[in-house]
């Protein structure tokens, strides 16, 4: 992972391949907690959430392991690195922002 501008890139790319695109970007939100679909929606979140930490480096991920949402994780994501230097890995610039 260079920088943040080509990971979502890649994660929009891969993502809408296995249907899970709408965990983060909204399309699929969580359903009430009595809805049959609750379970079956927590199950996709957890592995889409799962494909993102995977996926990052372990001094980013260790930082927002916690959200339980894949749509607030990558909300959080696009605001903590969209706005920072291209020419910057996320990790050098995940260290210079702490």
């Amino acid at each position: 992972m260079r920088n943040y501008h080509s990971w979502p890139r890649a994660m929009v790319l891969a993502l809408p391949k296995f249907f899970f695109f709408g965990f983060v970007n909204g399309k699929i939100p969580m359903p009430e907690v009595d809805s049959p679909l609750y379970e079956d929606w927590q199950s996709c979140n957890t592995m889409v959430l799962s494909w993102l930490i995977n996926s990052m480096h372990v001094d980013v991920s260790s930082s927002i392991m916690y959200y339980d949402i894949a749509r607030e994780m990558w909300l959080e994501l696009k605001n903590l690195f969209s706005q920072g230097n291209n020419q910057m890995t996320v990790t050098e610039y995940y260290t210079k922002f702490k």
